[in-house]
C-alpha cells in the first residue's frame, strides 16, 4: 500500500505578529533612551526679559558651578583654553561664541574668560540667559 504525501498549499496572508512585536519592543526602547542621550552640561543661568532664542550654531562656552570650562562638551583647563578656542576658530574666525555661565559662577571667572575672548579677536561674542516666565 502507498501513502500519498498531502502538500499543504501556501499562505495567501502572512502572519505579521512577530514583526509588530519587535517593532513595539523597539519603540519602547527608543522612548526611554532618548532622553538620556541629551547632550550638554545642566547649568543654571541667570534670567532676563531681552532674551530671544538663537536659531545659529556657534562655539558654546560653558561655565559650571564647580569652575570647570567646557568648550563644545570638551572640558578644558583655564591655561590651556586660549589655545583650544584658538584652534577651534582657526577655521572660522566670524562664526559665533555662546558664553553660558552658571549664575553661582564668581564674576572674576566670567571677566577673564572675556578678556581671553577678546585677546583671541573674538567680535561676535553672546551671553546665554534663560528667558523670564511672567512678569
Amino acid at each position: 500500500m502507498r501513502r500519498e504525501r498531502y502538500s499543504l498549499p501556501p499562505l495567501a496572508a502572512i502572519n505579521i505578529t512577530n514583526l509588530i512585536d519587535v517593532c513595539m519592543v523597539l519603540l519602547i526602547v527608543f522612548m526611554i533612551t532618548a532622553p538620556m542621550m541629551r547632550s550638554g552640561v545642566d547649568v543654571a543661568l541667570p534670567k532676563s526679559e531681552s532674551t530671544k532664542p538663537q536659531a545659529e550654531e556657534g562655539l558654546t562656552i560653558t561655565l559650571t558651578s564647580g569652575g570647570k570650562i567646557i568648550v563644545s562638551n570638551q572640558t578644558v583647563s583655564q591655561s590651556a583654553f586660549p589655545k583650544v578656542v584658538k584652534g577651534m576658530l582657526a577655521s572660522n574666525p566670524n562664526q559665533p561664541v555662546y558664553l553660558k555661565a552658571d549664575k553661582t559662577v564668581p564674576y572674576g571667572l566670567v571677566v577673564e574668560v572675556i578678556g581671553q575672548l577678546k585677546e583671541l579677536k573674538v567680535t561676535n561674542l553672546g551671553l546665554v540667559t534663560e528667558p523670564k516666565l511672567g512678569k
